[in-house]
């Protein structure tokens, strides 16, 4: 997660605060250039949502997730 957040404090997507109480805490929230991409792609994720649920049953969407976190489980840490 927080490789993923580091790449959107880069593009400007998000902003990140520091707790001044504890170094390893941090805050983030979404910029204006975060809400336009957002919107921007609100009909593609829709879309790609809605073709999921038509073609996969929800036990295999489940197993979708699980795979897809195994792929990427190395990436991540």
């Amino acid at each position: 997660m927080t490789h993923l957040l580091d790449r959107l404090v880069k593009d400007g997507y998000a902003r990140r605060y520091r707790s001044e109480e504890d170094v390893r805490k941090s805050m983030a929230c979404i910029t204006q250039k975060g809400l336009r991409k957002l919107k921007e792609m609100q009909e593609d994720m829709k879309d790609f949502s809605k073709s999921f649920g038509e073609q996969l049953q929800k036990e295999e969407c489940r197993q979708l997730s699980r795979l897809c976190e195994k792929i990427y489980a190395d990436r991540v840490e």
